[in-house]
């Protein structure tokens, strides 16, 4: 049985690695680890990136949206227009410059006599009449536009509270820029009709004075004076 040493000393000399054949190694394969874990924060940097390029784009769509219904307004235009037409009627003085230049001199001529005493009269009260009826006539008419002019103020106020950007906010400011522009020519409308018939008036009273006065002046000129009267007024 001498055979046995030779055959395990020749089990021995076989080569060991034979059962391991199937494995694998790696030498690089921290780095490439690396590599990929670099690349997957590069791409999140580019996808935030691009999460904030798209905001910022919905930002700017919402700066640029215009609004979607009309902008009110309380249609002041032609309340002016009816106005100004409410003192032009009669005879009302009205604004009308050459009417007035025009009127001012036939009715109101100062201290002189002009005419019959009466019917200049019955000019000057009629003036004066139609002067306080457009006056009442306008703020009447102001008033009556109360309810438009409250509906507009109160969209304006609720579209202002949320407009989607910088331009519907702009163009909300201006809608209320424009009405109390409106208001003021309202006002000043107004105003304007108050001291035409307070005008009116004291010119009425003030010519009937002139012409009383001139009428007197008028008959005691035509009057012989006595010469006993003169000197007892000496």
């Amino acid at each position: 049985m001498k055979f046995k040493p030779i055959l395990i000393a020749a089990i021995l000399l076989l080569p060991v690695g034979s059962a391991h054949s199937d494995t694998v190694y790696c030498v690089n394969c921290s780095n490439e680890v690396m590599e990929m874990a670099r690349q997957a924060q590069n791409f999140a940097q580019y996808a935030q990136q691009t999460s904030n390029i798209i905001a910022q784009l919905e930002v700017m769509r919402a700066q640029a949206e215009r609004l979607t219904t009309a902008t009110p307004f309380s249609q002041t235009s032609s309340l002016l227009n009816n106005l100004m037409q409410i003192v032009n009627q009669g005879q009302a003085l009205g604004y009308d410059i050459s009417n007035i230049t025009r009127r001012f001199e036939s009715q109101y001529p100062g201290f002189k006599v002009n005419g019959s005493y009466y019917d200049n009269y019955k000019n000057w009260s009629q003036t004066t009449s139609d002067s306080l009826r457009a006056a009442l006539m306008a703020a009447g008419m102001q008033m009556n536009n109360f309810a438009t002019e409250s509906a507009t103020a109160d969209t304006l106020r609720t579209m202002n509270q949320s407009p989607a950007g910088q331009l519907q906010a702009i163009q909300i400011g201006n809608a209320v820029s424009s009405e109390m522009l409106d208001e003021m020519r309202k006002l000043r409308q107004i105003n304007t009709a108050q001291m035409q018939a307070q005008n009116a008036y004291m010119l009425g009273q003030q010519q009937k004075l002139d012409t009383e006065q001139a009428q007197s002046k008028q008959f005691l000129d035509q009057v012989p004076l006595n010469p006993k009267l003169i000197k007892n007024m000496k």
